[in-house]
């Protein structure tokens, strides 16, 4: 049975508000798990609703998104080296 639109919308947007949390904390490792587990939620909805006209605004989110993972994993590694 799958989510409702609206539950994975929810969920979206609570992984993205968590891993904007972890981020402001330092939990780097937890804000990308968040930060990807947004964009699978989003990829789902895009999946599930083909034909839905919010697919623009969650590919926008989807890429921010990943915008975000790359300069985070950018940081991790400037600060490991």
């Amino acid at each position: 049975m799958n989510m409702a639109p609206q539950e994975l919308e929810k969920s979206a947007s609570q992984y993205a508000s968590d891993a904007i949390k972890h981020d402001s904390q330092g939990a780097r490792g937890m804000a990308i798990t968040n930060y990807q587990k947004a964009t699978e939620s989003l990829l789902k909805l895009q999946r599930l609703y083909p034909d839905s006209q919010l697919n623009k605004i969650y590919a926008e989110r989807m890429r921010s998104g990943m915008m975000w993972l790359v300069l985070m994993m950018q940081r991790m590694h400037y600060v490991n080296q």
